[in-house]
């Protein structure tokens, strides 16, 4: 009886200890400011390019994606230098998913300067699998497309699992039942 549960105590001890959680990494990758041409057609504002390290995986289950923008820019082609200028009504693509949006009543639209962020997970972290994600403007307005510096942080998975809390403590069960045994053992030398 008692082997038998030893016996199970190991198998449940290897299998934890080989499906673990897995640490995670951070993959960036940027684009400078973008103004357009002032003309309502979709531009092209550059391509993302990075590399996902060999020991890491895109983990559509567990890992995300974040684009991180603004609305306006400093440049100084289009306004005082050291001022960051407004931008027109447009809306902002990876890879032909929206990301951003400024409409006419938005904080955007209003006032320069103006944040955003989009999180990117599940089946959509797809569009990352080339290492590459093109960015694309569509200007519905007048006016000029300004966009501040693009950022893309991109969560991943590691393959090499670590061992989870649940490995540990078998650890310490099958640890604790190896020095009773060996307790039980040196016990029976003095009853013979």
């Amino acid at each position: 009886m008692v082997q038998q549960c030893v016996k199970w105590l190991l198998i449940a001890a290897c299998y934890l200890l080989g499906t673990g959680s897995a640490s995670a990494g951070v993959v960036t990758a940027s684009l400078p400011l973008f103004n357009g041409s002032g003309i309502n057609e979709t531009q092209t504002w550059g391509t993302l390019t990075f590399t996902i390290p060999a020991a890491e995986f895109i983990n559509p289950l567990t890992d995300t994606a974040m684009f991180s923008g603004q609305f306006g820019n400093d440049d100084p082609l289009y306004g005082p230098v050291g001022q960051i200028s407004g931008t027109s009504i447009h809306q902002v693509f990876a890879d032909g998913i929206e990301i951003a949006r400024c409409d006419y009543a938005d904080a955007c639209y209003t006032g320069p300067g103006y944040m955003w962020n989009y999180i990117l997970s599940g089946a959509n972290l797809s569009i990352l699998d080339d290492g590459e994600v093109v960015i694309t403007t569509t200007q519905t307005d007048c006016c000029i497309v300004r966009q501040g510096p693009l950022t893309l942080m991109i969560g991943t998975t590691s393959v090499v699992p670590e061992p989870h809390q649940s490995s540990l403590l078998l650890g310490g069960l099958l640890i604790f039942y190896l020095q009773r045994k060996r307790l039980a053992g040196a016990l029976s030398l003095f009853q013979h």
